[in-house]
C-alpha cells in the first residue's frame, strides 16, 4: 500500500509547489490501473487467519505466528476465526484484529482508479523478486496461504513498471534489483543491501537536482 500513497503524495507536494527529489518504493505490487485486481475486495474476503499468515511472513518473530496458524488451519475453513479466537493470546488477538480491521479498510480505499499525474520527482524502485507464482519444494500454511493471495492481487515487473511510467510520462522510472522476496527484503540479511540501495537512489536524486 505504501508506493500507492507516497506516489500520491508527492503529487500533491508538487501541486503545492512544493520540489520533490525522489520517490523511493519498496517492491510496489499494486499500483492499480486497467486490469489491476480489485484489493479492496480480495482483503474483504480474508479472515483473522489470513492477516496471521501475513503477519507471520511480516515480523522478524513470525515463526511462532506462522505455527498457531498451523493449528488453527486444522480447523474448516468457516471455523478458523473462532479457532483463532481460542488459540491466541488476548494481547495478540487484540493486534492481529486491529491489522486485520485496519487493513481491510485501507484496501478500500485502494481499491477505486488511483489517478496518476506527470511528477517531476524523480521515482526509483527497489525490486525484489517475484515469488508467487509458483509454490517452493517445502512451504508452510502460512507462506502457502500468503502466496496465493499475492497470486490474486499483486503485479508483476512489467505491469508495475507500466504503472511508474504513467506517473512519470516519458521519464520512466528506475530500478534497483535487492535481494530476497517482498517480505524478506527487509529482514537482514537483505535489508542492510536495501538500505545501501536507498542511499544511492538518494545521492543520485541529489545529483540530478
Amino acid at each position: 500500500f505504501g508506493a500507492a500513497v507516497a506516489l500520491a503524495m508527492a503529487k500533491v507536494a508538487e501541486e503545492a509547489g512544493a520540489e520533490v527529489s525522489l520517490v523511493a518504493l519498496l517492491d510496489p505490487r499494486h499500483l492499480g490501473g486497467e486490469g489491476a485486481g480489485d484489493i479492496g475486495t480480495a482483503f474483504a474476503g480474508t479472515g483473522l487467519a489470513d492477516s496471521l499468515a501475513l503477519l507471520s511472513q511480516t515480523v522478524p518473530d513470525g515463526s511462532k505466528y506462522a505455527q498457531a496458524l498451523e493449528e488453527i488451519s486444522k480447523a474448516d475453513a468457516a471455523d478458523r476465526d473462532a479457532m483463532a479466537r481460542k488459540v491466541l493470546s488476548p494481547a495478540v488477538l487484540a493486534s492481529l484484529e486491529h491489522v486485520h480491521e485496519t487493513t481491510k479498510w485501507y484496501s478500500t480505499l485502494l481499491s477505486g482508479e488511483m489517478s496518476e499525474g506527470q511528477l517531476q520527482a524523480r521515482v526509483t524502485v527497489l525490486r525484489a523478486t517475484e515469488m508467487w507464482h509458483a509454490a517452493a519444494a517445502s512451504e508452510s500454511v502460512a507462506e502457502k496461504m500468503v502466496r496465493e493471495f499475492q497470486a490474486q492481487t499483486f503485479q508483476g515487473d512489467d505491469k508495475v513498471a507500466a504503472r511508474v511510467a504513467a506517473w512519470r510520462g516519458a521519464k520512466g522510472g528506475s530500478v534497483m534489483k535487492v535481494p530476497g522476496t517482498h517480505f524478506s527484503m527487509l529482514h537482514e540479511p537483505a535489508v542492510v543491501t536495501v538500505a545501501l540501495r536507498l542511499c544511492r537512489a538518494v545521492d543520485e536524486a541529489e545529483e540530478d537536482a
